[in-house]
């Protein structure tokens, strides 16, 4: 399951949900990660500044799955950059996809 952040901005670089706050997936078996939802659901991170994001995991009954394993990427490392935690820096104006994979 992945969900995705990303917008273009003037100034800053800036991040908004591109699908819906869950990527559903009614497949999944019970137990298995079938939806992804990132909080805050910032959409601004000024350059030079970094916003800690978190994700809540759920199976196909929307049971919360504790301690899940999340990757996080940035399809643009030069305009943001995240950690392995999640923590988003924003580096340089422009479209920075952010995702969250469980």
């Amino acid at each position: 399951m992945t969900a995705t952040l990303s917008r273009i901005g003037m100034l800053s670089v800036l991040l908004a949900l591109l699908s819906s706050p869950a990527c559903q997936d009614t497949n999944g078996p019970n137990g298995e990660p079938a939806s992804v939802r990132i909080t805050p659901q910032v959409d601004t991170v000024i350059a030079g500044n970094t916003v800690q994001l978190a994700v809540q995991v759920r199976d196909v009954l929307e049971n919360v799955i504790s301690n899940p394993s999340v990757t996080w990427s940035s399809s643009a490392p030069t305009i943001a950059s995240v950690s392995n935690s999640g923590a988003v820096t924003g580096i340089q104006e422009g479209e920075a996809p952010i995702v969250a994979t469980a």
